[in-house]
């Protein structure tokens, strides 16, 4: 198998859930820690996704409101509504080659405007890293 033929759907993690316009921003944040990503996609009522928040839209928001004591912001009040997604059958090296630049870490994954999971640069990596052991193997 060649990596150009290798598609961000089979690298992809389809377990994250979404967040909602209206999820508190410490519940987010809390998913974002304990999913080990660097952002998550927000989707509407149908799943197609309206925003994306990053550990670094709570980090701001976050340490202005630690300063007056609990926060009642939710997501919609940081997300950025400027999406950057990735199709299903975006070519692995495809994806590979926008990442080099200051693009985001983790990418949507969306097919006809659902979400269907998301990709970071540790899964790209990892997929990378299985094809050159997998090209070593069969020239042994």
């Amino acid at each position: 198998m060649s990596i150009e033929s290798i598609k961000v759907r089979s690298c992809m993690d389809e377990s994250i859930l979404p967040l909602t316009p209206d999820t508190p921003l410490i519940v987010a944040t809390t998913a974002l820690c304990k999913n080990k990503l660097t952002g998550l996609p927000v989707v509407d009522k149908s799943l197609k996704v309206i925003g994306f928040l990053s550990e670094q839209d709570c980090i701001g928001k976050i340490l202005n409101e630690s300063f007056y004591g609990y926060s009642d912001a939710v997501v919609k009040d940081v997300m950025q509504s400027d999406i950057v997604s990735i199709s299903p059958e975006t070519s692995i090296i495809d994806l590979a080659q926008q990442m080099k630049s200051n693009r985001p870490r983790v990418y949507p994954v969306v097919e006809n405007e659902r979400l269907l999971g998301v990709i970071s640069r540790t899964d790209v990596l990892t997929a990378l890293k299985l094809h050159i052991k997998q090209m070593k193997s069969t020239h042994i």
